[in-house]
């Protein structure tokens, strides 16, 4: 964090920085290379998340809703707010303890095969008015909840546990199966039939018993007969509705109407009206049959949507960012007044695939076909392109999109927005031409000094004076600090290949415990003083490239010796994952790494919270790399860890088939 008077005013950043000492031929510090990177956009935006995450965990403690987090096939409680704990009745103490140990007397109720099922498939499970046996206050309850049990995920995607959010409805749903067998019977009376039913005879007025209408409404018999209906329809609509009505029993033509009703509750519902005249022999009307039909769902629903979409068109409309939507099919429908004066056309030159206009040729083709991709799949959309300005001139932006989806998943709608990343397309082509001229520069001089000292080290071997040991082990350092660098240069080089896409990989069919034995017999040569145990539980053949995958196993296990300093020993695994997958982890003892840095520890440059430079030497690209070179093979990698209790990085490789 630095504070700097910039633009007439001080400012405050955050800055990535890189001191090195610029030494002669004779070792002496002559200056100090300087490099800076500023980061102030990604630290605000880490922190405003850090908030907000707090803010959620500060919710989600003090909700009504009980919640509960369940982890590993023991379904072990390893978060409880008060709510749960109280509808539970089981004590406050109960963090860390197996669902059955806590709540014994659910084992023989379907839950723990449910909660087995969403663990194991990842489908969520809802559940409204569900009965289940407690024990509380010392004796066995009839308790009725509606719950969802969630897949917890961790952030690879990989499903840890279960969340459980529940709500205790007892009162409303015994309420409930009391009103639920009275509507039954009602609904026996009427045939099933959707909607509530009722006549009128021939002049529009409704006689005799109307079980129906008498049930919807709360209305007695003698309140409804004759025109007494219309005293249930709400005082906006009673007019409308009863000259509507006298003109379709005048021109005996069917009445399809809409209106507001009290209900027998006292509530309005929004209701269509349907009405048909039925005929005798003689074609005169004897009666007419009508049914209402409740639509107040509906109504809401689009009431909220109208509200809504105003709401979001407003919100768009003085926002910064240029925001668009497009319709089911893709067709951009809207696009806002700060889009529409960046661009300086209008939303009509614009809309369907006007916007071709605006996006650069050599981007075109590939955002179409990624858009008609996501489209079609419903997965999110997110690219970036060159957006053309209304002077012409072509900057790179971020272009993402999100499906909104019905409560039946289907597409309704797509929202997007376009983000300007010039800025960042700069400073990354200014920052990898300066990664590839220095590891260039560096490289050779590197490579002649290991030269040396491999000569010399050998010349000293052929020497028969024993105190050869005296230069000996200087040399042996500077080879060790030489091929650290030397690590150091290849990393950024490959960072450089990443980002601008040549990073190759040569796959070939390889014995990967073959591989992992020899790599650790290389690395025990250099590390004495930690002992490294590998478990081989897989044999068996991979495809993919040899170097890059020996590349990772070298990176992760280093890095497990260099985080361990109090710790000398590191387990090694290579085991099946599954029928198709294999995996390796590197597990270590070491300082571990905090929750809040894990999800970030593969980003290039990061380096957790606590690893100085001064204690731990690195640019933070080797997991950034190691990354990569996995997802290109089609695998993954993650970590596992708690602060000051070491570390596990796994990462995994398809099978060769």
């Amino acid at each position: 964090e630095i504070t700097l008077f910039r633009n007439g005013k001080n400012e405050t950043g955050w800055f990535n920085l890189h001191y090195q000492p610029i030494r002669e031929d004779d070792n002496s510090i002559s200056g100090i290379l300087a490099s800076a990177n500023e980061v102030t956009d990604q630290v605000l935006a880490r922190k405003q998340t850090e908030d907000s995450n707090k803010r959620y965990n500060m919710m989600v403690m003090q909700s009504p809703f009980a919640f509960a987090v369940l982890k590993s096939n023991d379904m072990v409680i390893t978060l409880a707010n008060d709510s749960i704990k109280e509808m539970w009745g089981k004590g406050k103490e109960i963090e860390g303890k197996p669902l059955l140990e806590v709540l014994p007397e659910i084992k023989d109720q379907p839950f723990p095969v449910l909660l087995n099922k969403v663990y194991t498939t990842g489908i969520p499970f809802y559940a409204n008015e569900s009965l289940v046996q407690l024990e509380r206050n010392g004796k066995m309850e009839d308790v009725y909840f509606n719950f969802v049990y969630q897949p917890y995920r961790e952030a690879d995607e990989t499903i840890s546990g279960v969340a459980i959010i529940a709500t205790e409805v007892t009162p409303q749903a015994i309420l409930n199966k009391k009103i639920k067998a009275s509507e039954e019977r009602f609904q026996a009376a009427v045939n099933a039939v959707e909607g509530v039913v009722w006549s009128n005879n021939a002049t529009g007025e409704m006689k005799g018993e109307q079980l129906g209408w008498a049930a919807l409404t709360g209305q007695s018999y003698q309140e409804y007969q004759g025109y007494g209906w219309a005293n249930a329809i709400h005082p906006d609509d009673t007019q409308p509705t009863i000259d509507a009505w006298n003109e379709a029993v005048r021109d005996r033509k069917n009445f399809i109407f809409e209106h507001r009703i009290k209900l027998k509750n006292g509530d309005w519902g929004h209701f269509s009206v349907k009405s048909i005249p039925l005929l005798n022999a003689d074609g005169l009307v004897c009666e007419w049959v009508g049914v209402h039909i409740d639509i107040s769902d509906r109504y809401r629903a689009e009431k909220a949507i109208i509200e809504s979409e105003k709401q979001f068109r407003q919100m768009a409309e003085l926002m910064p960012q240029k925001v668009w939507t497009a319709d089911a099919e893709g067709n951009k429908n809207y696009f806002n007044k700060t889009l529409l004066d960046y661009t300086g056309f209008s939303f009509e030159e614009l809309k369907g695939n006007g916007w071709q206009k605006i996006i650069h040729p050599d981007d075109w083709g590939k955002n179409k076909t990624q858009w008609e991709k996501c489209i079609s799949t419903g997965q999110d959309y997110e690219t970036e392109n060159r957006l053309r300005s209304k002077d012409g001139e072509y900057l790179w932006h971020l272009t993402r999109a999100v499906p909104i989806k019905d409560e039946d998943g289907k597409i309704q709608m797509w929202v997007g927005s376009k983000t300007e990343i010039q800025k960042l397309k700069d400073d990354e082509q200014l920052k990898g031409d300066f990664l590839k001229m220095v590891s260039h520069e560096l490289k050779t001089p590197v490579t002649s000094i290991k030269g040396y000292v491999q000569l010399l080290l050998m010349m000293l071997k052929e020497q028969e004076v024993t105190p050869s040991s005296f230069l000996e082990t200087p040399l042996l350092r500077i080879d060790s600090q030489v091929k650290r660098l030397s690590r150091l240069i290849s990393e950024m080089l490959d960072l450089s290949r990443i980002e601008s896409g040549k990073l190759e990989i040569q796959k070939e069919l390889f014995s990967l415990d073959v591989l992992l034995a020899e790599t650790v017999e290389d690395i025990r040569f250099t590390n004495t003083n930690h002992t490294i145990n590998i478990s081989p539980d897989f044999t068996g053949m991979v495809y993919g490239d040899k170097d890059r995958i020996e590349q990772v196993i070298i990176n992760l296990i280093n890095n497990a010796i260099k985080y361990s300093p109090d710790n000398n020993v590191v387990e090694v695994r290579v085991y099946a994952v599954n029928d198709t997958q294999v995996g390796i982890s590197i597990k270590d003892d070491g300082i571990g790494i905090d929750e809040e840095h894990q999800q970030n520890i593969f980003n290039r440059f990061y380096r957790a919270a606590g690893q100085s430079e001064e204690n731990y030497a690195g640019f933070g690209i080797g997991l950034f790399i190691a990354k990569e070179i996995i997802e290109r093979h089609n695998g993954s990698i993650t970590v596992e860890s708690e602060k000051g209790k070491g570390s596990i990085f796994t990462f995994t490789l398809p099978l060769e088939k």
